[in-house]
Formats: structure tokens, sequence, C-alpha cells
């Protein structure tokens, strides 16, 4: 499930934190994502880092299945590291479980994922 979740689930960091401006592109968006290496990414930052895409999510209807998976992963521990939550909820065996880390990793991966392809 690691490898499928580290497949799906693109990395990134905004440089810019102002979202507030009235014209919201994809494209700007886009610009301003920076990969970063899947084992160091903290929850917290993947948190901020999609908290950033929400005018994204918002405009195309998808911002509350965002914020629920959001939330599911503060509840998981924002400073444990995404490969560490996936590891032990796979080694507990709760990775299957919709209220769990790795479930709420997975949706928003995808989610993500749509984004991506939207912009590309």
């Amino acid at each position: 499930i690691i490898l499928l979740i580290s497949g799906v689930v693109f990395l990134f960091s905004i440089t810019n934190k102002d979202v507030s401006q009235p014209t919201f592109s994809l494209r700007t968006a886009a610009m301003k994502l920076k990969p970063r290496p899947f084992e160091a990414l903290t929850t917290r930052k993947f948190v901020l880092g999609t908290e950033e895409l929400l005018p994204v999510f918002e405009r195309i209807g998808l911002a509350r299945v965002v914020r629920v998976n959001l939330d599911k992963l503060r509840n998981a521990g924002l400073e444990e590291t995404i490969e560490n939550h996936l590891k032990r909820e796979a080694a507990e065996g709760i990775s299957d479980r919709d209220e769990g880390a790795t479930v709420a990793l997975l949706w928003n991966g995808r989610l993500l994922e749509f984004i991506r392809a939207l912009v590309d």
C-alpha cells in the first residue's frame, strides 16, 4: 500500500502562501509546486500544502471531501511522516479503515493527481 500511495500522491510545497487573491488559476498554482522527497514529508507539510489548493477544490466541488480527509490526517498526528503513518497503520492492520490516515492519504492523493492532470 505504501507503493500505491507514493505512486498516487505527488508532493509539493507552496512558496507563496497568499491565495486570497480574487483570481486564482490552476496554472498559477501549478507553477508554485515543488517536488519533495516522499520520505521527508511530514503530515503537517502535506496538510498545509493541500490546504493551499482548497480554492481549486472549491471550484470543482470537492473541497468538502478534501477537508474531511485533512481532518483525519490531523487526528492521526501532524509531526509524523507520511511514510511512518502508512507503515504503522499497515502493521496494526488498520490501513483499510475509513477513519485512518492511509485512506485519507489515498483519497487526497487521488484528488491531487486529478488536479495535476487538469494542469498538465
